[in-house]
């Protein structure tokens, strides 16, 4: 038999390579002595084992080729109905499910939705998993009773570790019969807690649970929830309730690791840097003057300190504040049939004497400088009242140390500084505030209602004191103002979208 030299063994070898892999054969590799062309044509019986080889490589490669797959759990259940959760969708990289549960039962009601992974093929490689969920729920008692309601949206996970992530009864409702609650979770389930071993994924599996309890109490519930699980980012993130809206990292991350948060329709106007003190105080004066459009309307202010007016150092800025509340005195008193459902001031101190402002009595400072302005404290379709936070003084330690302002329960300005001339300075004190508007603004308004009653209301005054008060029992507000009925012992303030 004709012997195949070494030379003409590397050219057929590499032919047949190019061959079944489509790579283009070089010119120079076909011009060969003619001896080396005998050589690969008494070599067929090789070429063919070769070639035999090579395909059954590639089918050894084919049939290790591995695919990880998301799946619902037939075992996922809503409770106490115990119907089940999964759609019967098919195994796959990206799943959504959704379940709605109705029910009458004591404590707690709710569902479970289960998802195991599974490796089609072998040696799968773990990946991160990402998920995001969310639940609506409304709950009342049969019978009017009001409780306190707890709701929870949490993701556990049992792969290498065991761990819980997400809202864990969070208030809904506090001393109330019935009311509603939004939840939103999202997160990554890293592939360093997935077993490196596929074999193993038999026991791996995560649980989104949503409920909603009222301890030692029947539970009138109504919740539908919606999960999203996928081996890529979520496309869509929480929206926090927003239609079209999508918010931003931060958010999320916030959203994540604080109760429920109301973000539609708020805005943010402006972020306020002191110095220049001036215009932060102007801003106040600017805001009030809102008011003066026709209409009901409020104007709510609350600081712990008020330098009362000096007039060698000029305008305080409690005197510019209240030149704003003077525009919209003057609009109202000429043309109080612009105002029909009237036009309430409330101006709340955080401490009635304070050392800051020489130990006196700060609800004189005010009504002294609206008698100066030619602001009386009532009249048609016109009040302002003037109060201390309850039992605020510097000698009892009790004191309020909010400072913002709210007018009509939709536009608001929070900040650190008070009413002092230090801001107005040649070396003025630095600090900085943040205005926005929108629904959030109606819940600042609760805040400072919740400092409002029980605050000590100064009528009138002799010289330095505060001759005629009364405290505060009742809050009220016109039916044109937006209130918030808050969910949870925590009042939002404010939050934003992105």
């Amino acid at each position: 038999m004709f012997t195949v030299n070494s030379r003409a063994r590397i050219v057929h070898i590499t032919l047949i390579v190019m061959f079944l892999f489509g790579a283009a054969v070089p010119t120079t590799a076909l011009a060969k002595p003619s001896v080396i062309q005998n050589d690969l044509a008494n070599s067929s019986d090789e070429a063919e084992n070769l070639v035999k080889t090579i395909e059954n490589t590639r089918d050894e490669n084919a049939l290790q080729t591995s695919t990880v797959l998301l799946a619902c759990d037939p075992g996922s259940f809503t409770f106490p109905a115990f119907g089940p959760v999964c759609s019967g969708a098919s195994p796959a990289t990206s799943l959504t499910e959704e379940f709605d549960v109705t029910g009458r039962i004591p404590y707690l009601g709710g569902g479970d939705v289960k998802f195991k992974i599974q490796c089609e093929g072998v040696d799968c490689v773990p990946q991160n998993i990402y998920y995001a969920a969310s639940m609506d729920v409304t709950f009342s008692d049969p019978w009017g009773t009001p409780h306190d309601w707890n709701a929870s949206l949490t993701n556990e996970m049992h792969f290498t570790t065991t761990t819980s992530e997400g809202i864990s009864n969070t208030k809904c409702g506090v001393n109330v019969a019935s009311g509603e609650c939004h939840l939103e979770i999202s997160g990554v389930i890293p592939a360093e807690i997935i077993s490196e071993n596929s074999d193993d994924w038999i026991n791996h599996y995560f649980t989104i649970h949503a409920y909603v309890s009222s301890p030692l109490s029947w539970v009138d519930y109504d919740i539908h929830t919606d999960v999203q699980v996928s081996l890529s980012p979520i496309v869509d993130p929480p929206t926090g309730g927003c239609p079209g809206v999508t918010l931003s990292p931060i958010v999320q991350a916030v959203q994540a690791k604080v109760d429920p948060q109301e973000y539609c329709g708020n805005n943010y106007v402006d972020l306020i840097s002191l110095p220049p003190g001036q215009a932060a105080f102007e801003k106040f004066q600017s805001l009030a003057e809102i008011a003066i459009n026709p209409g009901s309307h409020e104007i709510d202010f609350a600081t712990m300190g008020w330098d009362p007016y000096d007039s060698e150092k000029g305008d305080s800025p409690g005197i510019i504040l209240l030149r704003g509340v003077q525009s919209v005195y003057t609009a109202v008193h000429e043309n109080p049939e612009n105002y029909p459902g009237g036009v309430r001031v409330r101006i709340l101190l955080g401490l009635e004497n304070y050392f800051a402002t020489s130990l006196l009595d700060q609800r004189v400072y005010v009504l002294k400088e609206l008698a100066e302005l030619g602001i009386p404290q009532e009249e048609t379709n016109w009040l302002v009242e003037v109060a201390s936070y309850r039992d605020g003084s510097q000698l009892s330690g009790k004191h309020s140390h909010v400072k913002m302002m709210i007018v009509d329960g939709e536009h608001v300005i929070a900040g650190g500084y008070n009413m002092h001339y230090n801001y107005l300075d040649e070396n003025p004190v630095h600090d900085m505030g943040i205005q926005v508007s929108g629904p959030i603004a109606s819940h600042a308004l609760k805040v400072f209602d919740d400092l409002w009653l029980g605050a000590s209301r100064c009528r009138a005054y002799t010289l330095i004191w505060c001759s005629d008060e009364e405290t505060i029992t009742d809050v009220s507000h016109n039916t044109a103002i937006p209130t918030p009925t808050p969910t949870g012992n925590d009042i939002v303030f404010f939050s934003l979208s992105g």
